[in-house]
């Protein structure tokens, strides 16, 4: 079984984790205000509303978001 969602601070401090109870493959941001966080796992895909803005994907071939 995997360890979650790691949170860390920009300089490097583990801030949080984000338990999800199979191995987690990948994460996204999306929804009309990027406040919504996707998980894909194993088997499943989990969504949660965050009370944070999430990161803007950039570089090429990467749709230039508001």
């Amino acid at each position: 079984m995997g360890d979650g969602v790691h949170c860390y601070d920009p300089d490097g401090t583990l801030i949080g984790r984000i338990a999800v109870p199979e191995p987690v493959a990948d994460i996204s941001w999306g929804g009309a205000k990027r406040n919504r966080l996707f998980i894909t796992a194993t088997t499943s895909v989990y969504s949660l509303l965050m009370g944070v803005t999430g990161t803007h994907p950039t570089g090429p071939g990467r749709r230039p978001w508001l």
